[in-house]
């Protein structure tokens, strides 16, 4: 996993003995996922992130609702 700001953060777990219960595996949802995909965080606890990953039309949504948000578009300045 990598972030714009920070670089690579993290990875996606791949083992029965990482993955948490109720989630995918990193294996599962290789094919299912763009080169470049974009996920959002649910939980967080402990050392774990629980995140779901975007369709195309949910991070369109995301950005036609946040197009006048100063905070969101940085990048504008």
């Amino acid at each position: 996993m990598r972030t714009e700001l920070f670089g690579k953060t993290g990875y996606l777990a791949n083992s029965t003995t990482t993955v948490i219960k109720g989630t995918m595996s990193a294996g599962r949802i290789y094919d299912k996922i763009a080169d470049v995909s974009f996920a959002e965080v649910k939980f967080i606890a402990n050392d774990s992130v629980i995140a779901k990953v975007l369709t195309q039309e949910e991070i369109e949504e995301l950005l036609k609702a946040h197009e006048n948000d100063e905070f969101f578009n940085l990048d504008d300045e």
